[in-house]
């Protein structure tokens, strides 16, 4: 099937769908609320673990019928069946919603088949009180048996954008992640001037994800030989359509699956969360066509308000902006470029930005093209992967962030410092200094 064809099938498809969304996607939790003040409540979640497959039964005709890769316990992924871990048979797994002081409650059932183990780790939270809910195997905890259960209960703390995902293995990679939002009373939130919406459907959450399980593409890696162009797929939202699926009567009819829509009305200011749930050195290069971003707070924590044109975010890392929707209506790509270890392909991670009348289509721009710009937290230029490079007049580093809150803690008086020369060489940008690479951290206690 020749470009023109296969975008106009593409695009064909997308006009004759029905957009739906599954009971576990419209029905949140009662503690997805309006925060208030000393209004705490007690949210318990049941977590279920498994094996399962991509493109299963439960996907019916997706991705033909593309209404139909919105049924629950669907997971189209990027249109290639694997064996997958997932959560309550979603990757990611739910979204978990709650106010900061509130209790949770999350019982996690381990039914991996396989006979292994699991923990659930909460990314940013302090857990202040209660380290051995952190979910760390064999440091804060002991795994989670086979067909046994867990409760995990700790507070709610800090507000901010995080995430949850398993510290057995490589069980990340696999699929057991999950986004994690704790919110604060409005008029305790320092930016919500500066947005009208916070949607649990803004949440963007990246990763890199392997055409088969992990522990097999470790195994190729580790005993024949580290090949860096073995196929991968980037994914938003658990999506993408970097495989074309076969109809198994009739192999030359194809369809891809569907990417994530994220619905905007001209005017208005969302406030976007995204995280990288990443396992691999797997950067990623966000931007939006045709729109700035304003950053408003890094790892949960509120900065000064920066406006820039892309942001860099590596595994683990989160970055909560704002878009102004501001442009003549229409789709606009969001994309996230894989640098590092997945910049090797070129591949990038898709999501469409559709204003209020805008066409059910994609946009036709180029969705490799690179965004340069005031780029927030570069990664090293890539001389393989064009979209990589950028102007390092126009780079922002992490540490001209301010915080909102003016706090400097190395201007503290410690009992003790602690020096640590780490050694970085490849994956740091360092524009400032190209000749050293040695740098001294302060540890103070």
């Amino acid at each position: 099937m020749d470009g023109a064809n296969f975008t106009a099938q593409r695009l064909m498809i997308l006009l004759f769908s029905v957009i739906v969304f599954s009971a576990t996607q419209a029905d949140r939790h009662e503690c997805a609320r309006v925060c208030q003040r000393n209004v705490h409540k007690t949210c318990e979640y049941n977590f279920t673990v498994e094996w399962y497959l991509t493109l299963s039964k439960a996907c019916y005709d997706c991705p033909f019928n593309l209404t139909d890769c919105h049924r629950p316990h669907c997971i189209a992924a990027d249109g290639h069946m694997r064996a997958v871990i997932a959560v309550n048979r979603q990757i990611p797994g739910p979204m978990i919603e709650v106010c900061e002081g509130d209790t949770l409650v999350v019982n996690v059932k381990n039914e991996l088949e396989d006979g292994e183990s699991t923990v659930i780790h909460w990314h940013g939270i302090h857990q202040m009180g209660t380290p051995y809910m952190d979910g760390v195997s064999m440091i804060t905890q002991c795994p989670i048996p086979q067909f046994t259960t867990f409760r995990y209960t700790f507070k709610a703390s800090p507000a901010g954008t995080h995430f949850y995902h398993s510290h057995v293995g490589s069980q990340i990679a696999d699929g057991l992640y999950g986004a994690l939002i704790v919110r604060k009373p409005s008029e305790d939130e320092p930016h919500r001037t500066l947005y009208d919406e916070d949607l649990p459907s803004h949440v963007v959450q990246l990763a890199d994800w392997f055409p088969e399980p992990s522990n097999a593409r470790f195994v190729h890696l580790m005993h024949h030989k580290f090949d860096v162009f073995l196929p991968l797929s980037l994914m938003l939202n658990g999506k993408s359509d970097n495989y074309e699926v076969k109809l198994s009567s009739n192999p030359n009819i194809t369809a891809r699956p569907p990417l994530e829509v994220f619905h905007v009305t001209q005017g208005n200011r969302y406030r976007f969360r995204f995280i990288n749930a990443g396992h691999m050195s797997c950067n990623f290069k966000v931007s939006v066509d045709a729109h700035n971003l304003t950053v408003i707070a890094a790892d949960g924590v509120a900065v000064k308000p920066l406006e820039i044109d892309v942001f860099g975010i590596t595994p683990g890392e989160r970055f909560d902006v704002v878009l102004h929707v501001n442009q003549s209506v229409g789709n606009y790509w969001l994309k996230a470029a894989g640098l590092v270890d997945c910049g090797f392909l070129g591949h990038v991670a898709l999501g469409v930005i559709r204003y209020d009348g805008a066409a059910d289509e994609y946009p036709t721009e180029d969705s490799k093209a690179n965004r340069l710009g005031k780029y927030l937290n570069p990664t090293l230029s890539e001389p393989w992967n064009p979209i990589a490079t950028h102007g390092p007049d126009f780079d922002i580093l992490m540490d001209e962030l301010e915080n909102f809150k003016n706090e400097n803690f190395t201007d503290e008086n410690v009992d003790a410092k602690y020096y640590l020369e780490p050694f970085f060489i490849f994956y740091s940008y360092l524009p400032r200094d190209p000749e050293n690479r040695m740098y001294t951290i302060i540890i103070s206690f």
